[in-house]
């Protein structure tokens, strides 16, 4: 700062700058701040432009031709990449060489990246009208979990590895402690919200589950517990089986049972919250 303010001493005292930098107010002590003026970093900016340039217009004769084909309707097996919403910003108009060497090499032209926070889609959680694992639950959400599953399972076949039998029983345990937190999610409704007439069709044991007015029948009673774990552990089996489709598994008796017991131990590790 003294640097640059003692080229015009004279002006020193009446230093002004233009309202079309970006500048930040940042704060020394509780009464005053410094204003600083951003800087761009044009090293970064042409290397980050030439990189854009590898990806958006390579030499590569194929991906040429595939982007051809693209803006034609045709088909390629080619991959392309590609970069959304650049932003292209000018420096020196006409004369670029008048700003340096290296923006002269460049075109007087550098890429902006865009910097906004995500935009989520927020997936309302509605009760459901006939059956929680049908209405509420898509199995393919669970496509990885039940295909890592189906590899441990497989491999258990084989060899009978305490490695796998732990990795299995973690799979078993991330689903379903999803769904309980769909559960959970679905307990934010008003309360009561199962006696209209539309629930109609819901088991009452799902309506004692899923409705926070209800928590006085949870406390009171286990068989809609019981009810739960016995149907979280069917849902398990025939989910995979979906998913998996003719490479799944024709799990024996014992490892149904096995998975209907890992399912019983997480429903009573949660049970304070489920009820």
């Amino acid at each position: 700062r003294a640097g640059f303010l003692a080229i015009r001493p004279d002006e020193a005292a009446t230093v002004q700058t233009s309202g079309r930098l970006k500048q930040v107010y940042f704060p020394t002590d509780k009464e005053s701040y410094h204003l600083l003026s951003i800087l761009t970093p044009s090293g970064l900016m042409f290397v980050l432009k030439k990189r854009i340039d590898v990806i958006r217009f390579p030499d590569d004769l194929l991906v040429k031709e595939a982007r051809e084909a693209r803006k034609n309707g045709g088909f390629s097996e080619q991959e392309l990449h590609e970069l959304y919403d650049l932003h292209k910003i000018g420096f020196g108009g006409t004369k670029p060489q008048n700003i340096s060497r290296l923006n002269s090499q460049s075109g007087g032209t550098a890429y902006l990246l865009p910097s906004v926070p995500p935009h989520w889609e927020v997936h309302e959680i509605r009760p459901p009208k006939r059956d929680f694992f049908k209405n509420t639950v898509n199995p393919y959400q669970f496509r990885g979990e039940f295909w890592a599953f189906h590899r441990k399972v497989r491999a258990l076949h084989h060899r009978n590895i305490k490695d796998y039998r732990v990795d299995r029983d973690n799979v078993i345990q991330g689903v379903i402690s999803s769904l309980i937190t769909l559960s959970w999610q679905i307990r934010s409704q008003p309360p009561d919200w199962s006696q209209d007439d539309a629930f109609a069709a819901l088991p009452l044991w799902q309506k004692t589950w899923l409705d926070v007015g209800r928590e006085q029948q949870r406390l009171e009673d286990d068989d809609w517990l019981q009810t739960l774990m016995d149907h979280m552990a069917r849902w398990f089996f025939a989910s995979y089986e979906r998913v998996v489709g003719r490479e799944s598994v024709n799990t024996a008796t014992s490892e149904w049972l096995h998975v209907r017991d890992i399912v019983k131990q997480i429903v009573r590790q949660n049970e304070g919250g489920l009820r």
